[in-house]
């Protein structure tokens, strides 16, 4: 049972109590502090800047799905972080300037230092929805990176989306919504992202939106594929145009169901929802050339 407070007993409350008043501003960055309505916790907003948050800002952001920088594990983090050469995921990319001081850290080899600099170097090369996705904004996973990439299709156009906006991309409600709109309201936050693109990450410039055979539908994948993984099932799902779930609703379109896949087959069943096992799956992405 999840604890819940049902009542406040102010009789017991000491004469000298003195009323909490949540900080406008985060002691520790001075980005704004926010809390949608609906929501029970204030939180800063300066996730990319903020130094209280910086180890798992920077942890997200070179995570395979993110910019998917090969190496930069948490030994690396920690080392650069105590040498001061990381405050903020953009001095990633000037490491490259600290050749010197990055060989004498301890079991860093020349190898070792290279092969960091030259991945630090290929992620340059990304895409909107992963750069997006990579910035660790609240409530924004990869299917909704994608959804508001596919939406707004340029960086500068979400940055000046606002709430009501938002709200129209598939997969963002109404806090999320927030979430974004105050993500990209924090000054810190703009600077940071100011200083990665100064720093040369970039992504192909959008094509002509067309529509996409499943626009819109909710998928689940479940189970385990054999002849391939459910991350790369789910991003072809996803270049057809799918939302891909991780349960199973009365608004879920299809189900792929392979080996041992247990509740949400089960679930699916119970509401008449489509299911697809993984020959058939096959024969349904074969129909649009497999989806590289």
């Amino acid at each position: 049972m999840i604890p819940k407070v049902e009542k406040v007993w102010a009789e017991f409350r000491p004469a000298d109590a003195e009323m909490v008043h949540l900080p406008t501003n985060c002691p520790v960055c001075d980005s704004p502090v926010v809390m949608p309505e609906g929501e029970a916790l204030a939180r800063c907003s300066g996730g990319l800047y903020c130094a209280a948050q910086r180890i798992e800002a920077i942890r997200h952001f070179v995570s395979r799905k993110a910019l998917d920088i090969e190496g930069l594990g948490d030994r690396w983090v920690e080392s650069l972080l105590h040498l001061d050469l990381l405050k903020d995921v953009a001095d990633i990319y000037h490491l490259h300037e600290h050749r010197d001081t990055l060989l004498n850290i301890e079991k860093m080899g020349e190898k070792s230092v290279q092969n960091l600099i030259d991945a630090i170097e290929a992620s340059k090369k990304t895409t909107l929805a992963r750069f997006i996705y990579g910035l660790g904004i609240r409530g924004v996973g990869e299917t909704t990176a994608r959804m508001l990439a596919n939406t707004f299709q340029t960086l500068d156009a979400l940055k000046a989306a606002d709430v009501e906006a938002l709200k129209k991309t598939p997969d963002v409600g109404d806090i999320t919504a927030e979430w974004i709109a105050d993500f990209f309201q924090a000054p810190h936050n703009i600077e940071v992202l100011d200083r990665l693109l100064a720093a040369g990450i970039h992504w192909d410039a959008p094509t002509a939106p067309t529509r996409q055979p499943l626009n819109g539908e909710s998928w689940v994948v479940t189970g385990t594929l054999e002849s391939m993984g459910r991350d790369e099932a789910t991003q072809k799902l996803q270049a057809l145009g799918a939302r891909v779930s991780g349960s199973v609703s009365s608004k879920t379109k299809c189900v792929v169901a392979g080996e041992k896949a247990g509740s949400k087959l089960d679930k699916a069943q119970k509401l008449d929802i489509r299911v697809m096992n993984e020959q058939e799956f096959l024969e349904f992405l074969a129909q649009y050339g497999g989806v590289e």
